[in-house]
């Protein structure tokens, strides 16, 4: 499980790292719309979660697993 999780973290370290002030980096623009905030917490599990609980359907929680 350690191994999944380094690789799920690595991609986005990395981008925060790239983007970080440390290498002189700057933003340059941001989606500050509503709508813009809104789309981007429901793809983090705490939200997409709640927003379950609203809204129902057939797709699974979890995976199960094929190792015998």
């Amino acid at each position: 499980m350690s191994t999944l999780s380094t690789i799920d973290v690595v991609p986005f370290l990395d981008g925060y790292l790239t983007e970080s002030h440390l290498q002189d980096n700057k933003i340059k623009s941001v989606d500050i719309t509503a709508s813009g905030w809104f789309f981007c917490l429901m793809c983090y599990p705490p939200f997409n979660g709640a927003a379950g609980s609203f809204i129902p359907s057939n797709v699974p929680d979890h995976v199960t697993s094929f190792a015998a």
